[in-house]
């Protein structure tokens, strides 16, 4: 109930870890002091949250352990999903380490760490998401009306970001790490694919999670966990590096699938809108179509970036989209019996 300082925790550590990151390498010239940047930005957000938590935290409540080990009982399925989450993006990294080298790692880490920098905004959202479900989860109308507005915010967004971030790859991956990763470009486009599909997945693990589906949620992670595992052994010597990312793309769908399958089955609520998926979709179709004429005239980078947004906005105001309209309604904080 208190998620504002969470994300303000999150704006310190990035900030700080950020600035202080770049001016260290510059002046140092060493990875060592990139991690001194990331310690100092980690601890500043440590003791912001203590500063704001003291008074709740001490003095410590008499040791309870019936209700220590309840709490832990539950947090099980929790530990579970997040091992998960980060074990999909580790096992790519080492895999590919063992199979195929530090070299071609360093490709492919270019492109994910683009991809992971967009997933910041589900990341977010999903976050600030989790305690209005687990608030109201009774509350039908609500979960459905939340659900189905979220999944429709995400296309909104995801469908023109990750259009035209494949449009515009290659000048993307050179402007951030130069034209020595273009051994890396198809895998980012792939992990691009990923990414997309890791909106809907964020969400509506968190819609389950927050229905109190976790076991559920473990079995899926899981599921598409050593999918993408199997799929990494079969296909990274055959494919290398794209291989890898076509497993991760095959991995998410199965969880993607699954989550998609509970929530119309369990919550009786069908996540995505035909209509609005079509029409985000043609949006974005013309963005990218206005973007391609501009090339003929233009390629650089910020100037086709800047057209496509607004373009895609403009698209958007016109046709009055009522995501918009209501986004500004999208986090009430009253009983939201009304529809959003």
């Amino acid at each position: 109930l208190r998620q504002e300082y969470e994300a303000i925790s999150i704006i310190i550590e990035t900030s700080i870890t950020s600035i202080l990151g770049v001016s260290f390498i510059l002046i140092f010239h060493s990875i060592t002091a990139l991690g001194l940047a990331y310690f100092i930005g980690s601890l500043s957000a440590f003791m912001y949250l203590n500063i704001k938590t003291f008074s709740q935290i001490f003095p410590f409540e008499p040791l309870n352990t019936s209700l220590i080990m309840y709490y832990l009982k539950k947090m099980i399925p929790f530990i579970g999903t997040a091992f998960l989450y980060f074990a999909l993006l580790g096992s790519d990294t080492l895999m590919i380490q063992w199979l195929l080298g530090p070299d071609t790692l360093g490709y492919y880490h270019s492109g994910l760490k683009i991809m992971e920098t967009f997933l910041i905004i589900p990341m977010l959202y999903a976050i600030a998401l989790y305690p209005l479900i687990t608030k109201y989860k009774d509350d039908r109308r609500y979960i459905e009306n939340i659900i189905k507005n979220s999944s429709t915010l995400m296309q909104l967004i995801a469908f023109p970001m990750i259009g035209g971030a494949l449009l515009l790859a290659e000048p993307i991956l050179y402007f951030l790490f130069s034209e020595g990763f273009k051994d890396g470009l198809q895998s980012f486009q792939f992990l691009l694919i990923v990414g997309l599909i890791s909106f809907f997945t964020i969400l509506f693990q968190e819609v389950l999670l927050g229905k109190q589906h976790e076991k559920k949620v473990l079995f899926a992670n899981g599921s598409g966990f050593f999918i993408n595992i199997i799929l990494n052994l079969i296909l990274i010597p055959r494919f290398g590096i794209i291989g890898a990312a076509m497993a991760s793309i095959v991995g998410r769908l199965v969880i993607l699938a699954l989550f998609t399958r509970l929530i119309i089955r369990h919550e009786k609520i069908q996540p995505f809108l035909i209509k609005d998926t079509a029409r985000y979709l043609f949006y974005t179709g013309i963005m990218i179509a206005s973007v391609l004429f501009l090339q003929q005239y233009t390629t650089h980078l910020f100037v086709n970036i800047s057209v496509g947004i607004i373009i895609y906005a403009t698209l958007l105001i016109i046709t009055r989209d009522r995501i918009v309209l209501a986004v500004k309604n999208m986090f009430i904080t009253h009983h939201p019996s009304a529809s959003v």
